[in-house]
């Protein structure tokens, strides 16, 4: 079985810089290869005798960029096929590194990354099995997390029972099952609006490249990771009771997009709880 676990990690000023040197790195990688349409990893060593600044990023961390760009163009294509309209990838800046296989060593509470350095993780949970891949990840709220993916040799049993449940979500509460079990919508963003409106007013005052700014950025920022984590937690929650009491689930196929852009009476006004449902 495969498990992701997710830590904060607190590195310090200077680790902190080589992160984002690092993903600096990565970030130039990735939009050369759009650029060039080069998908491959046979690229990089020409790539690194022209700019010999990238062989300060681990040579794995190098071949997960470009492998995710062909993820990503495997999946826009697999989208077209089913007569989806898709765009193309285009240029960004990159938040993350993924460490795979080798380049790190987890001892004790102490984290170490090949050419970037050690750094203290809070191992809320202990890791499973053996790891596999570790990815790095800066979020707008600036704080720092790592991903763990790790194996173990355990096999998931198939279920043998036959409980059956039909779940219809609906617009007055969040869903109700066949069994008569209603969950209330948790109405996340509602709980934040007053807070985040002061927040971006306060945002929308401040100087184009203050310090005030930025940090005003953040505080929004983290509002806006608040929300996200609440409802995260809801819906690991609301899917866990429904997995460990039932067999078999059945759900409503729901098409979100005309609900929501949708001028009907009854759904007026009712595009951001039903986006915040998620």
């Amino acid at each position: 079985m495969r498990y992701v676990t997710r830590y904060r990690i607190y590195p310090s000023q200077k680790v902190a810089g080589r992160l984002f040197t690092g993903f600096a790195r990565c970030s130039f990688v990735r939009n050369w290869c759009l650029e060039n349409k080069m998908y491959r990893d046979s690229c990089l060593p020409k790539l690194k005798a022209e700019y010999p600044e990238l062989k300060e990023v681990h040579s794995k961390v190098l071949q997960n960029v470009i492998q995710q760009i062909v993820h990503n163009l495997r999946a826009l294509r697999k989208l077209k096929e089913k007569g989806r309209k898709v765009g193309k990838l285009r240029k960004k800046w990159v938040n993350s590194m993924i460490y795979e296989q080798t380049g790190f060593r987890l001892t004790g509470n102490r984290l170490w990354l090949s050419k970037i350095g050690e750094m203290r993780i809070e191992l809320s949970r202990p890791v499973p099995g053996r790891i596999k891949q570790i990815v790095i990840k800066h979020t707008p709220a600036h704080r720092w997390f790592v991903a763990i993916i790790s194996e173990t040799p355990d096999i998931p049993e198939p279920t043998t029972g036959t409980r059956a449940v039909g779940i219809d979500l609906n617009l007055e509460n969040f869903s109700t099952d066949t069994e008569g079990t209603v969950f209330p919508h948790p109405h996340n963003v509602r709980k934040a609006a007053q807070r985040l409106r002061r927040a971006q007013r306060k945002l929308s005052r401040a100087v184009d490249g203050g310090r005030n700014r930025r940090k005003q950025r953040i505080r929004v920022a983290r509002i806006h990771e608040l929300v996200e984590n609440r409802r995260n937690d809801f819906l690991h929650k609301w899917s866990r009771h429904y997995v460990d009491n039932y067999d078999y689930i059945a759900l409503e196929h729901l098409n979100i997009k005309p609900m929501v852009e949708s001028l009907e009476s009854k759904l007026r006004g009712r595009s951001k709880a039903i986006l915040d449902a998620a």
